[in-house]
């Protein structure tokens, strides 16, 4: 069987796809592997915090939120896809949903109003 010119560039341009989107699940996995990495199973829910303790992790909360944005923010245009941008904002919001809903606890059950 004789493929035309056409035809076979054709089979080239899907070829071509197939490896992109082998590449992309290999990516896509390796993302998931980091992912799992930062989050943060089991929950490292504490009732010991001291006001001190609680002003200055929020701090620190907010400080690693500003980094990680301005990481995304940089990320150059001819980079940027959703993989590249949401896995960066997936590992933000699960740090930061665990740390806030820990340190945000404290308002509903501390008997203490300092750390209300």
């Amino acid at each position: 069987m004789v493929i035309t010119q056409p035809r076979k560039a054709l089979y080239e341009v899907e070829e071509s796809a197939l490896e992109k989107e082998e590449k992309d699940k290999e990516k896509r996995k390796e993302m998931h592997k980091d992912f799992l990495k930062t989050t943060h199973y089991p929950n490292d829910l504490r009732f010991d915090h001291t006001p001190e303790q609680i002003e200055k992790e929020a701090k620190e909360l907010i400080e690693y939120s500003n980094k990680v944005i301005a990481k995304i923010i940089s990320i150059p245009k001819s980079e940027r896809t959703f993989l590249s941008i949401f896995n960066e904002y997936s590992k933000l919001e699960s740090h930061f949903s665990t740390k806030c809903n820990n340190l945000c606890f404290y308002r509903f059950v501390s008997s203490d109003p300092k750390i209300r």
